[in-house]
């Protein structure tokens, strides 16, 4: 009965058809909530913010939708998929890492509209995991920038919190009473929790932690 809902709600009753639209809708949205949580772990340690993430799971179901109600004429939902693609997309895309999750989005929403419900969640999560491992792994081969801004009165503390962490100093500026210090670090040598340690100091405007290969992608793309 499940499969009958999922690939012939055209030739069912409208009660069961719109039943069938939305398991499918539901099976997209679910779907592309994982690209969405792939794409925030990718772009997790990038201090700018990434207005795709938010658009990935409204922008699978709308596909869905589409490629469904137009199952007679898939070259003419697929030709109306690429348009609002290319309306939506075009002022948020910065970099070949956000056209590879646009890609992964609307495939995944085409595949569900087509029927393939099942496969396409299985294959999303198993991509997912994979993707997560290594992103996990690479977290603690790369280098990362600490970049700690605080007044003069509370160096004193901010370096004794740095020592544990065995970073060296990247740069360091003084300005208007403020200093701005870049640390290079390591992330099996430092965690988030000392992150926010560090910004809890008394004179601590702000402490963040990036990366530096994924930063100067981002500022190439700007």
């Amino acid at each position: 009965m499940f499969i009958d809902l999922i690939g012939e709600a055209g030739v069912l009753s409208e009660s069961e058809t719109w039943l069938g639209l939305f398991m499918l809708l539901m099976f997209s949205a679910l779907s592309s909530l994982v690209i969405f949580i792939v794409c925030r772990a990718y772009f997790a340690d990038i201090p700018q913010e990434r207005p795709l993430s938010g658009s990935l799971i409204p922008a699978a179901v709308l596909t869905t939708l589409i490629y469904y109600q137009n199952s007679m004429l898939p070259g003419l939902s697929i030709l109306m998929i690429a348009i609002l693609a290319f309306i939506h997309y075009r002022s948020v895309i910065k970099d070949m890492a956000d056209v590879s999750f646009v890609f992964w989005t609307v495939l995944t929403g085409l595949m569900i509209g087509a029927g393939l419900t099942w496969p396409v969640l299985l294959a999303n999560v198993v991509v997912a995991a994979a993707a997560l491992g290594w992103f996990r792994f690479r977290t603690g081969q790369q280098g990362y920038l600490l970049l700690i801004r605080f007044k003069l009165e509370a160096a004193k503390a901010v370096f004794a919190s740095l020592q544990p962490m065995q970073g060296d100093i990247h740069s360091q500026h003084e300005q208007d009473g403020m200093i701005d210090l870049a640390v290079e670090v390591k992330l099996c040598n430092i965690s988030l929790d000392q992150v926010d340690q560090i910004a809890a100091i008394e004179g601590v405007e702000s402490a963040v932690m990036v990366s530096r290969d994924k930063l100067e992608a981002n500022k190439k793309s700007r």
